[in-house]
């Protein structure tokens, strides 16, 4: 039961993340086409219509995946999902090794802009990880695992989102710092 129940969390924090993600990212699609053409990886006219796009396509997966175990497309939504996570990860990696960490992610989650970070690709192939081990699992979901775990799944996305904002506030009083000490020595 544990495993189902893990299994659910692990996919409607998946799903969740996805959702919000592509809500942020589709109020601003001119500007997330300009972060995704930024990676430099694909040509400035394909990045900006794939910036359009994505949005609209991790919201409807993180429906999906919101619902994969009530549809027979579970197991294709949550390889849909493993190969976006991929993807990104491959996109930051590539940036990094070039020495480009200074740039936006684009992850679009709280409205926090993210530096890439190894963090953040670890991040991506672990989620991927864990979709692809507890995932089939889904298919055997009973009503109170689902529920169950979709509840995790949300208390899992709080917890993250939490996390992020004390990372960002931690950042912000870092540098109120730094300016007020520079300030002094003037």
């Amino acid at each position: 039961m544990w495993q189902l129940i893990l299994a659910h969390a692990i996919v409607g924090f998946v799903g969740l993340l996805f959702l919000q993600a592509g809500l942020a990212k589709w109020q601003q699609r001119e500007e997330f086409g300009a972060v995704v053409a930024n990676y430099n990886i694909l040509p400035e006219q394909i990045s900006m219509t794939l910036g359009r796009w994505l949005p609209g396509c991790e919201v409807i997966l993180g429906m999906g995946l919101l619902s994969v175990s009530a549809t027979a497309a579970g197991p294709i939504l949550v390889w849909m999902a493993v190969g976006l996570l991929l993807l990104f990860a491959s996109a930051m990696a590539v940036n990094l090794v070039r020495g480009r960490k200074q740039i936006n992610c684009g992850c679009g989650v709280g409205g926090i802009n993210r530096d890439l970070s190894w963090g953040k690709v670890t991040e991506n192939v672990c989620l991927s990880g864990l979709l692809v081990l507890l995932a089939p699992l889904t298919s055997h979901a009973t009503s109170g695992s689902l529920l169950l775990g979709l509840a995790t799944g949300i208390t899992g996305l709080l917890l993250y989102q939490s996390l992020l904002l004390l990372i960002a506030s931690h950042r912000i009083l870092q540098i109120s710092q730094d300016s007020l000490s520079t300030d002094k020595i003037k």
